[in-house]
């Protein structure tokens, strides 16, 4: 199976899915672009600023100074590296996992029976989306000389403070990301033949209620 077509023929894509689910090869795929894109970000970071930023945060929210140190001496392009590989080899395939764990609960109220290998197969199929946007954000970075970039609905606010609920809501509304979710519609309405816009409304919907709650809850929720 050519995992390009998911580009072009997305369509195409998820009926030969729905015959024989494949989802282990983009997997690793989505993982080793994240890890490329990682790598990138790590070598476009201003370590200074970054540190100068985090430290104006810690100290408005009255963290004790001994804590405060020991957060900037553990933020260095070393560790920064190292901790960033681990991250996107977990939180990569186990957002996806936990993303497609609650679709197929959902499934059953669209009128027909889940299936998790299907719907595994639809949300890393439709996560190939994620290697256009890295490239994107590549070029952006190296043009930029920094990591400091956005694909998101912050790129026309320039100008809004890194912080707070409305910087938080619009960074995680990022138009490859949106893309990636049209495809999941797509996919599950193909794969377990859903009528109408109805698999549209619980992916957006789902998203929606996530980037909401991970907006009032930065820390917690990785934002």
């Amino acid at each position: 199976m050519n995992f390009l077509n998911i580009y072009t023929s997305p369509t195409q894509t998820f009926t030969k899915l729905s015959e024989k689910p494949k989802w282990l090869i983009p997997l690793i795929i989505v993982v080793i672009v994240s890890i490329l894109l990682s790598l990138v970000a790590m070598s476009k970071t201003n370590w200074d600023e970054q540190r100068a930023k985090v430290r104006e945060m810690l100290e408005k929210q009255n963290v004790p100074q001994e804590r405060i140190d020991k957060i900037m001496t553990s933020m260095n392009p070393k560790t920064g590296l190292i901790r960033g590989i681990i991250a996107v080899l977990i939180i990569t395939p186990l957002g996806i996992l936990i993303f497609t764990l609650i679709l197929n609960l959902l499934i059953p109220l669209l009128g027909t029976s889940g299936s998790f290998k299907k719907t595994f197969a639809v949300t890393t199929n439709s996560a190939l989306m994620r290697i256009p946007g890295a490239i994107v954000k590549a070029i952006l970075m190296f043009i930029k000389g920094s990591s400091d970039i956005s694909t998101s609905l912050t790129l026309f606010l320039p100008k809004m403070t890194h912080q707070g609920f409305l910087y938080g809501l619009f960074s995680r509304i990022d138009f490859f990301t949106i893309w990636e979710l049209i495809l999941v519609g797509l996919g599950l309405k193909v794969l377990f033949n859903i009528s109408g816009k109805k698999s549209y409304y619980v992916v957006f919907g789902l998203w929606l209620l996530y980037i909401i709650i991970s907006s009032i809850f930065p820390a917690r929720m990785g934002g």
